[in-house]
């Protein structure tokens, strides 16, 4: 049994980096929440495996490289500063994409597939977002609305989605995040 925690999702922090960065420091999140997300760990997860079994996981990760052979990078565009939890005591503080097909049926692609291999996901529906901070830090003190309602709308950052990859959990440390297979897109063929 893996003790390692694990999670498949489109890296972002290269992409990212500054504009995570710029709204972890203009909203001033260091003040609300406990955790800051390391910008080198910005990313958009498509399945949390936790800790499963090391051989499920390595069968998960092949059939997705399977799957996945020959897919082509696509475009995303982040539009939306939101939150999971209480508005004024979010639990987690993200960056949204806007609605994007090739982002949902990947993950989709990725949930069947571990279904397939008897790995059993939560039953959510799939909410992409990158985490810019999460768990409140005081009970009693309140987000600041009126300075910026949640969710808002930001201005448009696109990116390009150019792999996914298969990440370990480092808890202890400040950058938690390790990649530990990649699979790369390839370039968008041409549509004369």
């Amino acid at each position: 049994m893996s003790t390692s925690h694990t999670f498949i999702a489109i890296p972002l922090a290269e992409k990212l980096f500054d504009t995570g960065v710029y709204y972890q420091n203009q909203l001033d999140l260091r003040t609300y929440c406990k955790k800051l997300v390391h910008p080198d760990d910005f990313h958009l997860t498509l399945l949390f495996l936790g800790g499963c079994e090391t051989a499920l996981r390595d069968r998960i990760w092949q059939d997705v490289r399977q799957e996945t052979a020959g897919m082509e990078k696509f475009s995303l565009t982040i539009r939306r500063l939101n939150f999971f939890g209480k508005p004024n005591r979010p639990r987690v503080l993200f960056l949204e994409p806007e609605n994007n097909y090739t982002l949902h049926e990947t993950a989709e692609t990725i949930r069947k597939i571990a279904a397939k291999q008897g790995f059993s996901a939560d039953d959510r529906p799939f909410r992409p977002h990158m985490t810019l901070a999460k768990k409140w830090r005081d009970a009693k003190q309140d987000w600041p609305a009126k300075k910026r309602p949640l969710p808002s709308t930001i201005e448009p950052v696109t990116v390009t989605a150019e792999r996914i990859s298969l990440f370990k959990i480092h808890p202890e440390r400040k950058q938690k995040y390790e990649e530990l297979a990649t699979i790369w897109f390839k370039e968008p063929e041409r549509r004369d």
